[in-house]
């Protein structure tokens, strides 16, 4: 009995499955470097604007340890998650569409533009 390659259920009738794969894991893997990058900027975010809270009134940042801005910030950060989450998505979205996490241009899903 012989086989025929392109029917067969990895192969199918002019069907890539390895090719398609591929695409399906490096958009996950876009998409979770994206959502890595949009955590970082909203934490640093809030870290930067803790910071100028202090110096707002009048104390110094070198007088405080590294931990305890950290601290402060995850409140901040807290407070105003949604704010700082919206505003990160702007600049990854703006990194994504001139290439800095892969092919530039890449539109999000619909899926994600509900998110």
């Amino acid at each position: 009995m012989q086989s025929d390659a392109a029917s067969t259920p990895t192969t199918g009738y002019g069907s890539e499955p390895m090719a398609e794969a591929a695409d399906s894991l490096r958009l996950t893997q876009l998409r979770a470097s994206m959502g890595i990058a949009i955590n970082v900027l909203a934490r640093h975010r809030a870290l930067n604007l803790t910071k100028a809270q202090l110096r707002s009134a009048g104390l110094k940042v070198s007088h405080f340890s590294r931990r305890d801005l950290v601290v402060r910030a995850e409140a901040y950060l807290a407070q105003h998650r949604e704010e700082l989450i919206a505003e990160a998505k702007v600049v990854v979205e703006r990194w994504q569409a001139q290439g800095f996490f892969g092919r530039a241009g890449l539109k999000p899903s619909a899926k994600e533009k509900k998110a």
